[in-house]
């Protein structure tokens, strides 16, 4: 694990470009502004986040600009157009020694991304966090942290230029750990179709459906099996799975063993392998490569359904009442 160890200035010999100003863009190119970094913000003509990234004091450039002027490139815009966006705005125009660093690896791994043929460095520099996250712990001084990856060193200081980067983006405090694309792209997939936004939404909506079919409020259903995960999930954050189960009462830690013993099986793990299993074949990839060509019919209509349900309206109106 790399932590803060003195100031690492070696960055600033780079000319630095974020490419994208969204949920992880946006945060970084700010932080990198607020600790000093020179860095200009690519976006493509008529894109709508330029205007406010200059308002917010950041010098914007359109791809062909970008390339020519900078050589050390964030990309961070998303996984499913980014290999559309290389044979558009940088095939053509790669210099050598030009660096380009990820923070998924995604598009590399299974996008059918080809950079590696050419003259540059490839790296990857992944907040362990939400770029909101990202932007509030960088201003608070705590920080996240971070992973880091170097996948081709050509030009012998891609290591020291991510470390270095990883100090001015907030990412050292915390520490910043070393790994693979490959051990990134898949864990990352695995974690958030799963324990983070997959399975675990599942559960609380499936817990929330329970209730309500037995005649209790959708409110009270929504308090206990939604709202209060925040409370948990901050005690994990803090303290750990062992410090979370002694911040809570007997009552409930003897009862989630007596659930998790009788509600899952070995079935489920293997199921869980299973799916394991897809992500590292790439099955997933190329469903959701096939998923963005049909322009996410499927996406779109899970978000409609989702915005439509019970848990949806109640909690819609919840927060309409002031209640959360």
């Amino acid at each position: 694990m790399i932590k803060i160890d003195g100031k690492n200035e070696s960055i600033k010999k780079r000319k630095v470009a974020v490419i994208g100003y969204g949920n992880q863009g946006r945060p970084q190119a700010l932080n990198l502004k607020d600790g000093g970094i020179d860095a200009t913000v690519i976006l493509r003509k008529g894109s709508p986040s330029a205007s406010l990234a200059v308002k917010e004091g950041l010098r914007v450039l359109n791809p062909e600009e970008g390339m020519k002027k900078c050589d050390f490139f964030i990309v961070l815009i998303p996984d499913e157009v980014q290999t559309d966006f290389f044979k558009e705005h940088v095939y053509h125009r790669i210099r050598e020694e030009q660096s380009f660093v990820f923070a998924h690896g995604f598009s590399y791994v299974f996008g059918g991304l080809e950079l590696k043929k050419y003259p540059v460095d490839i790296g990857l520099l992944s907040p362990k966090g939400p770029g909101k996250a990202l932007r509030e712990r960088f201003l608070s001084g705590e920080g996240l942290p971070g992973v880091m990856a170097v996948e081709k060193d050509f030009t012998g200081l891609l290591r020291e230029n991510l470390i270095s980067y990883a100090f001015y983006v907030g990412l050292l405090q915390k520490g910043l750990f070393e790994t693979t694309f490959r051990e990134e792209t898949v864990c990352d997939l695995f974690g958030e179709q799963i324990s983070l936004c997959g399975l675990t939404v599942d559960v609380m909506k499936r817990s929330f459906s329970a209730l309500v079919r037995r005649g209790y409020s959708a409110e009270m259903a929504y308090f206990e099996t939604v709202f209060e995960m925040k409370a948990i999930v901050d005690l994990i954050y803090k303290d750990g799975l062992e410090g979370m189960r002694k911040a809570i009462s007997d009552t409930a830690e003897f009862g989630a063993y007596l659930a998790v013993e009788e509600l899952t099986d070995k079935k489920m793990d293997r199921r869980l392998d299973q799916w394991l299993d897809g992500i590292e074949s790439g099955d997933f990839a190329r469903r959701w490569i096939e998923e963005y060509g049909k322009g996410k019919e499927k996406l779109y209509f899970e978000r409609k359904s989702e915005k439509e349900s019970l848990i949806g309206r109640t909690e819609r109106a919840m927060k309409e009442k002031g209640y959360l």
